[in-house]
This record gives structure tokens, sequence and C-alpha cells, in this order.
């Protein structure tokens, strides 16, 4: 019960980081998710919202170190999602075959109407690209076309 409490407590950070998010004000909104972390360390969704607004803000270690605290934490709301945005850091430091394995989880499992065509379609290419390129293996559960 406390931690329901807490969470409802809570509730207007996380909506108010969402905001400045929707907004691309990634510094607003890493401020906001640092006070969010201050407040309560182990909710996964407050590491996620962490991890997003500073992967924009071009904090790679600091998204990885949240983005990793998200997943660690357990099945939070944007569980899947972080590893979409895992994917991205690790392919940044050349880490393409962890990268892929985020990134082809991701497809896999978010809900179909969360993920844009568009979106879809550039995760195929890139990891076609790193097949292609042999930077990782195939996935031979992956459809002939995305």
């Amino acid at each position: 019960q406390a931690i329901q409490a807490e969470e409802k407590f809570l509730g207007p950070y996380v909506n108010l980081a969402q905001l400045e998010m929707n907004r691309s004000n990634w510094e607003a909104a890493a401020k906001v998710t640092a006070q969010l972390l201050d407040l309560s360390p182990y909710l996964p969704d407050s590491f996620y919202l962490d991890g997003v607004a500073n992967y924009y803000l071009r904090d790679l270690q600091r998204a990885e170190e949240s983005l990793r605290e998200a997943q660690e934490k357990g099945e939070g709301r944007y569980f899947v999602r972080t590893h979409l945005f895992l994917g991205m850091v690790v392919a940044e430091r050349g880490v393409f075959e962890e990268a892929a394995q985020y990134l082809r989880y991701y497809l896999k499992n978010e809900n179909e109407a969360e993920v844009s065509d568009q979106l879809r379609g550039f995760l195929h290419t890139q990891l076609t690209k790193w097949e292609d390129d042999g930077l990782i293996e195939a996935d031979t559960d992956r459809p002939s076309t995305p």
C-alpha cells in the first residue's frame, strides 16, 4: 500500500516529464526525471524516462545506465521500449550484435500499434545493413519482408 500511495504522489512528476518529452524539451525532462529518481529510486518507469531524456541530450552513458536500471527493476510500463533505446545507445558504441538483440526484441515484443511503419522500416533497414556489412549474424526468425 505504501508503494501504491507513493506512486500516486509521483504521478505528477511522471506526467510533467512526459509533457516535457512531448515538447522535446529534453533538459527540462531530465531535471524532472532526476527529481523523480531522487524521490523514488526503485520505479522502472522513472529510469526509462530518465534514460530517454538523457539519450536525446546525448549523455549516452547516463542514458544507458538508466535504461539498464529500468530493465533490472522489472516489467514497468515501458519495459519493451527500453530495448529500443538501449539498442540505439549500444549501436552508437559500435557493439552491433548486442544492439541487434535489443532492437529485434523490441520489434518482436512491442505492441504493433505502438510502432510506426516508419520506425519499423528504419529498424529493419538498419538490421539488414548490419547483416550485409557482416557486423551481426542474420536473424533466422525474421520474416523475409518487413
